[in-house]
């Protein structure tokens, strides 16, 4: 099955599947209420230390792993990039938090969503395939941003994405995966 596949039919079934824990309602107020709200949920714990449990019941770990990273990747850039866009993008697309809660909300990096499974041997460097995940990740945003009116441009959306320090720089779990994940998507983005 190819990852844009995967990502239509079965992303969301398996993301069921994860141990959400809601927002604790003090976050609820003062100025962290732009991060969160009501309808909050957060998985995974500091350095995804639920990663066992949260994959024990995903089939294709690797497809959820890369699905969950640009999902995760969109929805935080959206959050700290353009907040005032945050609202209406997530009425229409909502994706958990990735992360934990203490007396802030705490935001996990993205990249252990691939790093970690590959570190605990739950899935193989090569079972990730950054080209497939750039173009259904590519396909997906830009459909997202045709549904959903919100006044950001998609080229500086991508930019914004990108321009983090984890696509830019060798990992040492996943090596230069997100380097060429971004380079890739800076290629597909000419094509616009």
């Amino acid at each position: 099955m190819s990852l844009k596949t995967y990502f239509i039919e079965n992303f969301l079934v398996d993301a069921e599947r994860l141990q959400y824990e809601p927002v604790n309602h003090l976050l609820l107020s003062g100025r962290r209420k732009r991060l969160v709200d009501a309808n909050t949920y957060f998985f995974g714990g500091k350095d995804w230390k639920n990663c066992h449990k949260d994959l024990l019941f995903v089939e294709q770990k690797a497809a959820f792993v890369s699905c969950a990273f640009a999902a995760i990747c969109t929805d935080l850039n959206m959050k700290m990039t353009y907040p005032d866009e945050y609202r209406p993008w997530r009425s229409g697309v909502y994706i958990p938090c990735f992360g934990w809660q203490e007396f802030r909300p705490c935001f996990e990096s993205p990249e252990k969503l691939l790093s970690v499974p590959v570190q605990l041997g739950l899935i193989r460097m090569e079972d990730l395939d950054a080209e497939e995940l750039a173009q259904t990740w590519f396909e997906r945003l830009k459909k997202y941003f045709e549904i959903f009116i919100i006044y950001v441009e998609y080229p500086d959306f991508l930019q914004t994405t990108f321009r983090k320090t984890i696509f830019k720089e060798e990992h040492p779990v996943l090596g230069d995966f997100l380097i060429r994940l971004r380079m890739e998507m800076e290629r597909l983005a000419t094509t616009l």
